[in-house]
């Protein structure tokens, strides 16, 4: 049986503290790669979206972390990047890095109000998943503490990928995602989370 590691039962935390608490705001984010398909990257993001819906869940783009945001940001409590990749440029990644921590870090988001000049500063509770296939699409270095970080370099077996292949339909379906939501609430413990 492949073993996920920790980071799927911080992932889950993650998913009950936000499902009791979705104003609460992270002061870190979570990121996984894998080269390899199959893995659970993508079932992870779906889950997501299946158990926030996708107005709660917005779909986030590596190079759309600038200065400004839009009034989208506000309302959601997961912006989800799925397959970042690493082409930007080394100063590309070291900007988008820097505005990846104010982004986590800071309380409050400078929106820019549509067909205005004006910008309103807005309260941000949103947590930050990034999904990738490339390790290098972040520059993570010893003092990236906002990140938790979980490189899985398990190869994937054919019977790893038809199970993920399985459960991605299952997702679609009212009474099994009712079931993942309330065993996440029985069973997950965020006791000194």
């Amino acid at each position: 049986k492949r073993t996920y590691g920790p980071i799927y039962d911080d992932w889950l935390k993650v998913l009950k503290y936000k499902m009791l608490y979705p104003h609460t705001k992270f002061s870190w984010c979570i990121y996984v790669t894998s080269k390899y398909e199959g893995t659970g990257k993508g079932l992870s993001y779906q889950l997501t979206r299946t158990l926030f819906g996708p107005l709660n869940c917005l779909d986030v783009k590596m190079d759309s972390f600038s200065e400004w945001f839009n009034a989208s940001w506000t309302r959601c409590t997961f912006a989800l990047v799925d397959e970042a990749h690493g082409q930007l440029t080394r100063q590309g990644r070291n900007l988008v890095m820097n505005n990846l921590k104010r982004v986590i870090t800071e309380d409050t988001m400078t929106i820019e109000q549509k067909g205005s000049e004006k910008t309103v500063g807005v309260e941000s509770f949103f947590f930050l998943y990034v999904f990738s296939n490339d390790r290098t699409s972040l520059d993570m270095t010893a003092d990236s503490r906002r990140f938790l970080v979980y490189h899985d370099e398990q190869a994937i077996t054919s019977q790893d990928q038809k199970y993920m292949e399985r459960l991605a339909p299952m997702l679609q379906e009212i009474n099994m995602v009712a079931v993942i939501r309330q065993h996440i609430l029985d069973n997950v413990d965020i006791t000194n989370f």
